[in-house]
């Protein structure tokens, strides 16, 4: 399989860390069937790359861009089952002034989505829901970034009380012993771009 550059922008809600209005948490992966019909499979991507430079961007610059501006800054990634996790620390205000746009747009919720970019390294065709879908089964995640539209259905930028409310409904799932899922807060919008 050929090596190209995969960007995936997802739909994110970005939810901000509270007390630090320049921490922003951001679901920025998950295994939902994007508007390309395929998906990047959680356990197969490797952030090994990713955590030795931990970079984030806004909307994409070229891999060798020249503004050191496009760096808006830096994340820790975690895994929750089939999503990667991402925490957006912004560089400090003042010092990057599109960093200082980007934050005042999270806050606003003006901007609420993100984009892996990412090689494939594997792929197969798996049946979802009765449709062939390409799946990456391994993968290197090389950056993600803040973007103005995105293409994963459940990369939302995590708002508070979204967060909140999963809570609540899950709590009275068990307390009522009901077998119900906790409604779909995600907004849809998916969009994968190759880069060769």
């Amino acid at each position: 399989m050929k090596n190209n550059i995969v960007k995936l922008e997802s739909n994110i809600q970005a939810r901000a860390i509270e007390g630090n209005d320049r921490q922003f948490e951001f679901v920025i992966s998950d295994e939902s069937i994007d508007s390309h019909r395929t998906i990047f499979a959680a356990e197969g991507m490797s952030h090994d790359r990713y955590i030795k430079n931990p970079i984030v961007t806004y909307a994409h610059p070229s891999l060798n861009s020249s503004n050191p501006d496009d760096i808006i800054g830096t994340s820790e990634l975690r895994v929750e089952g089939k999503s990667t996790i991402a925490v957006l620390t912004l560089e400090p205000e003042g010092d990057n002034p599109l960093a200082d746009k980007v934050a005042k747009k999270l806050r606003n919720g003006t901007l609420r989505m993100a984009s892996i970019r990412a090689i494939p390294t594997e792929a197969e065709f798996q049946e979802r829901n009765g449709e062939d879908i390409k799946v990456f089964t391994r993968s290197i995640l090389l950056d993600w970034g803040v973007v103005p539209i995105g293409s994963n259905p459940a990369a939302m930028m995590r708002a508070l009380e979204d967060a909140a409310d999963e809570l609540i409904v899950k709590e009275e799932t068990i307390k009522d012993e009901t077998i119900q899922e906790a409604p779909n807060t995600d907004a849809i919008a998916m969009e994968i771009e190759s880069i060769i």
